[in-house]
């Protein structure tokens, strides 16, 4: 439980790192700082189409990432902060994992992709944050939980390995 604390509190930082991240780029790009901009721009390129158009802006400069990209990063960031022990009993079982990811998703595919095939809607950058937001918040923990367990369990197994080619562990 301990490694799980340790794993749990290093991904809030980077979930934060990452947050701040896309905050920086256009940051740096308006204090004419293009080269450091650009590497943020481009470390999240292939994550993100980044079209500027459907960009935040600060300073006049585009985030690092579109708008429904920034609510999942920032919705992951926030989320980091939910205790894990809290969902484990609830995301142990398979049918309620995919239950909670087709309930995360729900809002993000109404507002991408159904409603405005329907035209019964038009989405706008605070509608594809706010869905963004929403997918991130309910994915991060099942994400941190996920990642904190595969750790802990390869450092379970190197352990298991090392004990073994020494020739046994004592009991």
């Amino acid at each position: 439980m301990k490694d799980e604390g340790i794993i749990h509190r290093f991904l809030q930082l980077a979930a934060a790192l990452t947050c701040a991240a896309i905050l920086t780029a256009p940051l740096l790009a308006a204090t004419s700082h293009q080269v450091a901009a650009g590497i943020l721009y481009l470390l999240f390129s292939p994550t993100c189409h980044q079209m500027t158009e459907r960009c935040f802006a600060l300073q006049g400069y585009p985030w690092a990432v579109c708008c429904r990209c920034a609510g999942i990063y920032f919705g992951i960031f926030v989320s980091s902060f939910v205790t894990c022990r809290r969902l484990r009993l609830f995301v142990q079982h398979s049918l309620y994992r995919r239950i909670w990811i087709l309930a995360a998703a729900a809002p993000l595919l109404l507002d991408a992709v159904l409603l405005p095939l329907g035209g019964i809607w038009q989405n706008s950058a605070s509608s594809r944050f706010a869905t963004g937001l929403m997918l991130g918040g309910m994915l991060g923990p099942l994400v941190m939980t996920a990642i904190a367990e595969f750790v802990i369990e390869v450092r379970r197994t190197a352990a298991i390995h090392r004990c073994a080619e020494a020739g046994g562990c004592g009991t």
